[in-house]
């Protein structure tokens, strides 16, 4: 699931989801053993190049894509942000580098793209304001990242809204 945030000195893309080739792209990446237990369920053009158009943005629109891991379901579409800056944790860098990487689905083809990648050890304020908080979740896969994200208005959902 991707999610793009808007920061006054950036524009940020949490995950870039399966590559709009799904199926074909996943199995020429993963072999068509490992492609079996991958299976993207999605329809044709529903991808994250096309759904940015949604949020106003397009690819080049884009200054940081954060990668939560490095599945391709979640970093599928990586090559098509060749502007922005790729944040991954080095751990799982680490992890998609060694030899056995495709045995836990990861896809050297899928994320070691010629694109700008920041390599995080821990914790990250991406911008230094505490607005966008990247903190390690590791589980998953060894470099599983997710992202606190704070509003800079006051806001409450309806299940946090006193009752009258």
């Amino acid at each position: 699931m991707r999610c793009s945030l808007r920061h006054a000195q950036g524009n940020v893309l949490f995950d870039t989801g399966c590559h709009p080739g799904g199926r074909r792209q996943i199995r020429s990446a993963l072999g068509q053993t490992r492609a079996t237990v991958m299976t993207p369920i999605m329809p044709p053009g529903e991808h994250v190049v096309n759904g940015l158009t949604g949020d106003r943005l397009s690819t080049d629109d884009i200054d940081v894509v954060v990668c939560s891991h490095l599945h391709p379901d979640h970093c599928g579409c990586n090559a098509f942000f060749k502007r922005a800056t790729v944040i991954i944790h080095e751990k799982e860098i680490a992890a998609a580098r060694a030899p056995d990487a495709e045995t836990i689905g990861l896809s050297r083809a899928e994320w070691d793209l010629p694109v700008k990648i920041d390599a995080i050890g821990g914790e990250r304020d991406l911008f230094g304001d505490g607005r966008i908080v990247l903190i390690p979740l590791p589980g998953h896969t060894p470099g599983t990242t997710g992202a606190l994200g704070r509003s800079s208005r006051r806001a409450a959902c309806s299940f946090c809204r006193p009752t009258p």
